[in-house]
């Protein structure tokens, strides 16, 4: 498992999907608000559901991700 972040996946997600902007990610992912601020600031963590779709996005093997989730929420 590698050293990733939160962030990481926000960012290469949102570099995949062509935007710089958190509140667009958050549109993709069915959330409206500061839902990805408040990732970032670590004041909640995805659903397993929302990181499953982060990791498509940022092209990351879906059990590596929820680990990595499950590792964070510890």
């Amino acid at each position: 498992m590698l050293d990733r972040t939160i962030d990481f996946y926000l960012d290469r997600a949102k570099a995949q999907i062509g935007t710089k902007s958190d509140r667009e990610l958050a549109r993709v992912l069915g959330y409206r608000g500061p839902i990805v601020c408040d990732f970032r600031a670590r004041r909640v963590w995805p659903s397993d559901d929302v990181m499953v779709r982060l990791a498509d996005l940022a092209g990351v093997d879906h059990q590596t991700a929820l680990a990595e989730l499950n590792v964070w929420r510890t």
